[in-house]
């Protein structure tokens, strides 16, 4: 239902989620819930949460990832991307990714890439179609590496677009910033992209 609130799919949360869910329902700040909020990035290793809007923006290394009330991550931002090729994965967050709207065809996907300083945490991983991340996400990704070893500034916005209540992303709008210059790029979350 548009404007309503529910909780998450049980089985689809992670601890980072189990502890943001209650603050996830309600539609504005509480009283405390700042501290709340700092405690939760402390004990979870997030440089910060902070509240925007009816949404929830969690940073680590530089990304900020938009939390919607049902925890779905609906906007990612970058300003400043990195290479560290020594980031570990989360097989435990890849594997949870989609929950119970994960196809058969789908693996855990990063919205930021590890070799990016992209966070290890569930909200940073979706439901992605296995062609897509080994396919046309990754020559993208490869493009970016390609262009901050050259000496570039690359800047970064992806909007994940669901349908429903849907826990996996039909599509990924993609916006890229070389110095002041802006590409743009749509993936659907299908074979082929």
């Amino acid at each position: 239902m548009a404007g309503s609130t529910r909780a998450l799919a049980k089985g689809s949360m992670g601890a980072f989620h189990k502890l943001l869910d209650p603050l996830l329902r309600v539609p504005r700040a509480v009283a405390g819930e700042a501290d709340e909020l700092a405690r939760i990035a402390k004990k979870m290793d997030v440089d910060s949460i902070t509240r925007k809007g009816r949404n929830l923006a969690v940073s680590k290394n530089g990304w900020r990832h938009t939390l919607d009330s049902q925890g779905r991550t609906i906007r990612v931002e970058q300003p400043n991307l990195k290479l560290n090729k020594t980031t570990k994965r989360s097989a435990t967050n890849q594997t949870r990714a989609g929950g119970k709207d994960r196809l058969p065809t789908d693996e855990g996907g990063h919205y930021g890439g590890r070799r990016f300083e992209g966070p290890t945490h569930e909200f940073n991983h979706f439901a992605q179609n296995m062609n897509l991340n080994r396919g046309a996400y990754k020559r993208l990704e490869n493009e970016w590496e390609r262009l901050i070893e050259t000496g570039n500034d690359v800047r970064v916005e992806i909007t994940p677009r669901f349908r429903g209540d849907s826990l996996r992303p039909r599509k990924l709008e993609v916006v890229y910033w070389v110095g002041n210059q802006g590409y743009a790029q749509t993936f659907n979350n299908a074979a082929g992209g």
